[in-house]
């Protein structure tokens, strides 16, 4: 939250204001995401890692069950 929050708060005005080059606010953006989306998954990296292996598959679901007393 701190890195957010400095990111949110200082970084962006300065940005705007032409105190920060736009290539260091850009990488300070995407360490503050990076950092967010590392703490959303916690010590469950076997769900990054599945997330990545699963990028362009297709999903097949299970096929549905017949409902009852159709045939």
């Amino acid at each position: 939250m701190g890195l957010a929050f400095l990111f949110n708060g200082i970084g962006i005005p300065l940005a705007t204001t032409g105190l920060v080059y736009p290539v260091w606010a850009m990488v300070a953006m995407a360490l503050s995401v990076t950092t967010i989306f590392v703490n959303s998954i916690g010590g469950r990296p076997r769900l990054l890692v599945e997330a990545i292996g699963s990028v362009g598959r297709t999903h097949h679901r299970d096929p549905e069950p017949e409902p009852v007393g159709s045939g």
